[in-house]
């Protein structure tokens, strides 16, 4: 059987139950070793990560945490399609965004809700 195999009576079961994010991941990763017969230790981690993000569970939190880029580089791995963006944010010209601007440039975004019209100005005629 497969993780989420209907068959298995297993990961249906448990996504139906309300248990709060935390407790759906550890619902998840016991069907998921169950159904799998393997230890902890020995679990096929992509799948497995692969799994957990199809069930929605957030597995990267940057919340509470100043977000901050040192290169261009960095901000367009992690800000694919917003490429254009990083001058507009990058105040002091630095090569880098610090925590600050990005503050700055979220509170922008707050206060104009067309703050990607503005930044990216009129288009072609």
């Amino acid at each position: 059987m497969k993780p989420g195999d209907p068959h298995s009576g297993l990961v249906p079961l448990l996504q139906d139950v309300a248990i709060g994010p935390f407790g759906s991941a550890a619902a998840l990763t016991m069907a998921y070793l169950i159904e799998e017969r393997v230890a902890v230790q020995a679990i096929d981690f992509p799948r497995y990560r692969r799994a957990l993000l199809a069930a929605g569970q957030v597995l990267d939190w940057t919340a509470g945490r100043a977000a901050a880029w040192d290169s261009r580089g960095a901000w367009n791995a992690a800000k694919p399609g917003y490429e254009w963006l990083f001058p507009a944010i990058d105040r002091d010209g630095d090569g880098a965004i610090s925590a600050e601007e990005y503050r700055e440039f979220q509170a922008v975004k707050a206060r104009h809700p067309d703050w990607e019209k503005r930044l990216r100005g009129p288009g072609p005629r």
